[in-house]
């Protein structure tokens, strides 16, 4: 997948002071250090254990979450990309002061399309990490990185499976460990619901595997189950849902109607 845009804004609250905003005014230029850095926080993003999958939340009728709401409007071609994460932000400003959040943190807009116009929307809350090196002039300077590690936080939007698929687990929030506060603000930004019990729907999903196996022969079913991790495990990497007409084509020689019924019961 390839970026096809890219921006960066700044928020910061100290003590009983408002939050103050730095918002760029035009969007970066994309080339290979940013296109390093993406790949660099999505690998730390689907590393976490902590990602909460779930969807926009809504009435029935329409969404009620301004994340949502801003996405449609950028999606539409009625706001510009640097517009559209100008008013996320003033959102996450107005969070932040009603929860007299401390934060000093930039706020990374990314937008990759892949080759068959597949969409993905990531906003990375990233801290900044200092630390000490010799400059040029052999001068002792300060340094600064991307702290990646439990500082990070993240929301994934799967554009394709939330307006055409309509797959219920379009929506991917990983919270900072450690930094509850920031976490429901981020929540309350993309008003996130219907949580997947990841507990539950995997032994709901494991059940519906073992019961499938025990109706194949021995030899059949130890390379069975061994397509079944690996698809799991890519599709977790990908941090994509398993879709269970999908695996059934990874599948060789099997009965994929009976077996498709088998895994959602």
């Amino acid at each position: 997948m390839s970026i096809t845009h890219i921006t960066a804004h700044y928020l910061r609250r100290e003590g009983d002071a408002p939050a103050t905003l730095s918002l760029r005014q035009e969007p970066l230029s994309i080339d290979e250090p940013k296109s390093r850095l993406l790949d660099q926080l999505k690998s730390c993003f689907l590393g976490r254990l902590n990602r909460e999958h779930g969807s926009f939340n809504s009435d029935g009728e329409s969404e009620n979450s301004m994340l949502a709401a801003t996405l449609r409007a950028f999606l539409a071609d009625q706001q510009e990309f640097t517009q559209a994460t100008t008013a996320i932000m003033k959102q996450m400003e107005q969070l932040v002061n009603e929860a007299a959040l401390e934060i000093n943190a930039h706020f990374l807009f990314f937008v990759e399309q892949s080759e068959d116009t597949h969409h993905v929307f990531y906003l990375f809350i990233v801290h900044q990490s200092e630390s000490l090196a010799i400059s040029d002039q052999l001068d002792v300077t300060p340094s600064y990185t991307i702290d990646t590690g439990a500082s990070l936080a993240c929301i994934k939007v799967d554009i394709i499976e939330w307006l055409i698929r309509q797959n219920y687990a379009y929506l991917t929030l990983s919270s900072p460990r450690g930094n509850a506060a920031l976490g429901e603000a981020l929540e309350k930004l993309t008003g996130f619901s219907s949580g997947i019990n990841k507990k539950e729907a995997t032994k709901s999903f494991l059940d519906g595997i073992e019961s499938f196996a025990k109706q194949l022969p021995d030899d059949k079913a130890r390379d069975y189950r061994e397509k079944v991790v690996e698809y799991c495990m890519a599709q977790d990497e990908r941090d994509e849902p398993v879709n269970i007409e999908e695996l059934s084509r990874e599948l060789p020689d099997i009965d994929r109607e009976s077996f498709v019924r088998e895994v959602r019961i």
